[in-house]
């Protein structure tokens, strides 16, 4: 029984999200799998501080966040130079290495790139060079800090237009793998569109547009809401405010006066079904949200960008043709209303899609994990056998 560690980050819930949709299929298949916090097993505060400076600053402090990933992006440390994230890890990463000698995993895997980073000094130090050292990326960009994980044995990114970002980090071509961001297999799944909007509670006959604000319900949600129920065309809205109480509670006031059908939801664990009812997501660009679009065929129209990763996804995506850019709240409605009247456009747009969506890329990434393992099985079995 193999036995693969994974470690994620809580900084938002796309790392963890991936990590678990892991843990599920590798399970399912008789491996052995454990899912660990890095920041929580060495230090509660840093991971409290981790976590809540994320939300916090993407959220409230945009301008400075986007600051520090230029920044970071223009930066050139690496992994054989002493830079200052480097020298703080290294203690961490001692802490760590207690963590996975305990488990004694046959590969580490990475949701992050901080643990990585991590998981890339104890490699490069020689504290534990046995386990295999694979790093999934959840955005559709390589993350500057990526540069100093180049120990890993494979970095896994969303698409094929990756690999000169992941190759200027210094991973050369044969350790980059095209097999998306790992999503839970329920996303894989599907039922036809009248099915799923009776399930959701939507009229089964109305063109459906999704309104997502991440698992934090960040962005200007209601003015966006505003602009598509002044369209003079036939449909409904279907929003979800996840844990924004205080944007559901205006939306909902908002729907009672609307001319078109409005659902508000708060946190909900059946988005899948709620895209099967979609016909296109307005959402931010985030790395996990993006994929599971995708992988329900939905076309997006990306609204408020965090600046750094998501401006970079929204990039990505636009530059592939598989997403309409919104300026602003009124522009959020002209680009449902091109969706919705423009034959071309929806065919362009499901083109593209269909072209990016990974929906097997849990199993996908899981299998090339475990195969990485069973090459190192083989050859340790050789190597008794001549040893004999």
């Amino acid at each position: 029984m193999k036995k693969i560690l994974i470690l994620s980050v809580t900084a938002g819930e796309g790392h963890n999200s991936t990590a678990r949709a892991m843990k599920t299929y590798l399970t399912s298949v008789g491996a052995d799998c454990r899912v660990l916090d890095a920041y929580g097993y060495v230090s509660r505060p840093v991971r409290y501080i981790i976590d809540r400076g994320y939300l916090f600053s993407s959220a409230h402090l945009k301008s400075a966040f986007g600051w520090g990933y230029r920044r970071a992006e223009k930066r050139r440390g690496g992994a054989n130079r002493r830079t200052p994230s480097r020298s703080i890890h290294t203690r961490w990463a001692k802490k760590l290495l207690r963590g996975i000698e305990e488990y004694d995993p046959d590969a580490i895997v990475c949701t992050h790139s901080l643990s990585a980073l991590m998981a890339d000094i104890i490699r490069r130090r020689g504290w534990n060079d046995k386990p295999r050292f694979v790093g999934i990326v959840t955005d559709f960009t390589v993350h500057p800090y990526w540069e100093e994980c180049t120990s890993a044995d494979a970095l896994i990114v969303a698409g094929p237009r990756l690999t000169n970002e992941a190759a200027a980090k210094g991973f050369s071509a044969d350790r980059v793998r095209d097999l998306g961001i790992p999503i839970a297999a329920k996303f894989a799944e599907s039922r036809p569109k009248d099915e799923a909007r009776r399930a959701v509670g939507l009229d089964p006959s109305l063109p459906t547009v999704l309104i997502m604000g991440g698992s934090m319900g960040h962005g200007h949600i209601a003015g966006i809401v505003r602009s598509i129920d002044a369209l003079d065309l036939s449909l409904q809205t279907v929003c979800v405010c996840g844990r924004n109480e205080r944007a559901k509670k205006k939306l909902e006031r908002l729907a009672a006066e609307a001319r078109h059908p409005i659902k508000v939801l708060g946190f909900v664990d059946n988005v899948d079904v709620i895209m099967d009812a979609a016909d296109l997501t307005v959402s931010k660009p985030g790395g996990l949200s993006t994929s599971e679009s995708l992988a329900k065929r939905l076309p997006m129209v990306i609204f408020d960008p965090i600046p750094g990763h998501e401006v970079r996804n929204r990039d990505f995506l636009t530059s592939a043709g598989a997403a309409l850019v919104a300026d602003g709240a009124h522009g959020a409605g002209e680009c449902v209303r091109r969706f919705f009247t423009d034959e071309k456009l929806r065919e362009s747009l499901a083109a593209a899609v269909a072209e990016l969506r990974r929906p097997n890329s849990a199993r996908d990434v899981c299998e090339f994990i475990l195969s990485l393992c069973e090459r190192d099985g083989e050859k340790a079995h050789a190597e008794t056998v001549c040893r004999e």
